[in-house]
């Protein structure tokens, strides 16, 4: 594989030659290990796999980090696929699609959500408020993420959660505890709800 570097005034770099590993087919750019640089994986239906190339910025790239699949991929994908935020490996050959689940770090990330969103869909909304008053008194669904349909941070979902978010909302009223609505944080304060993640 040739790597180009750019050099910022439409001119590349003398290519860098990197080992592939395996007999390439489609080469996909996409970023693989959460760092906000884009790495670089390779299928190839004659090895049953592909080769992970990670971005190691001003370094380059590091070595092909092969990973065998049980088909023939004519196309590799990395991607979410559970929604546990490490990514899998989906490999499509012309038969048959494998799925190989990426395995979490020892520490998983920290649980992050927006406090106020009761319903999960990333934004603080009246459709919240709503959330907690249906679940309260209608016997609705209950919130994923407890912390953040728990709005004023006082380790009960009740009626003055819905309020503080109407409040907020309508009366410019104060926002919700922190990490607040508009960011998503984890929580900084000790209590009986679980930890949990939503809407981010």
């Amino acid at each position: 594989m040739l790597f180009h570097r750019g050099q910022g005034t439409r001119d590349f770099e003398e290519p860098t030659i990197l080992e592939v590993g395996v007999l390439p087919n489609v080469l996909y750019v996409v970023g693989v290990d959460g760092d906000g640089r884009l790495d670089v994986t390779v299928s190839s239906a004659l090895s049953q796999g592909g080769a992970l190339f990670y971005n190691l910025g001003a370094e380059g790239f590091s070595g092909p980090r092969v990973e065998r699949v049980s088909v023939a991929p004519s196309m590799l994908r990395v991607l979410d696929v559970d929604g546990e935020r490490v990514n899998d490996i989906v490999a499509f050959g012309r038969s048959a699609t494998t799925v190989s689940l990426g395995v979490a770090a020892d520490s998983p990330p920290t649980p992050t959500f927006r406090r106020g969103d009761a319903d999960g869909d990333g934004d603080v909304v009246i459709t919240d408020a709503v959330f907690v008053l249906n679940y309260l008194f209608q016997s609705d669904r209950q919130p994923t993420c407890r912390d953040a349909a728990d709005s004023n941070d006082d380790a009960v979902i009740n009626l003055t959660d819905a309020v503080a978010v109407l409040n907020y909302l309508f009366q410019s009223g104060v926002p919700p505890a922190d990490p607040g609505p508009t960011e998503c944080g984890e929580d900084t304060t000790e209590d009986a709800l679980p930890d949990c993640a939503g809407g981010c």
